[in-house]
């Protein structure tokens, strides 16, 4: 596809540079995003087995998505709702959309890592 001026969209979502926030900061990120969150690209409905995990610090596996709302690229971070739709956590996600859709049910198929989501 066309090369879009992705260095305008990581300044939005603040991904310029390499800092690495030190834990403390957690809470401030989370009201940052909170306060922005209409930068996601889209949503990924997940199941109670995959809130559960998510809560205890694991990855997103697609075997736990019940839904994909929207259409996002690899790389691009998705806001991940439980079966309520309460917003749980946002993700920087590993695959897209149509490659999560194609992959439903697919047993240890990782979508997001754990240390690319943060829970709300």
């Amino acid at each position: 596809g066309m090369k879009e001026p992705d260095g305008i969209i990581k300044a939005i979502k603040g991904e310029t540079g390499s800092e690495f926030l030190p834990q403390k900061s957690a809470v401030s990120s989370r009201n940052k995003w909170l306060a922005s969150g209409s930068l996601a690209s889209g949503q990924i409905k997940i199941d109670n087995g995959a809130v559960k995990a998510l809560q205890n610090r694991n990855s997103l596996l697609v075997v736990g998505i019940k839904k994909v709302i929207g259409n996002f690229e690899a790389g691009e971070v998705v806001e991940i709702i439980d079966e309520h739709k309460n917003v749980l956590a946002v993700a920087r996600i590993k695959e897209s959309s149509d490659t999560i859709n194609q992959n439903l049910g697919t047993q240890n198929f990782e979508v997001a890592n754990a240390n690319d989501i943060v829970l709300l």
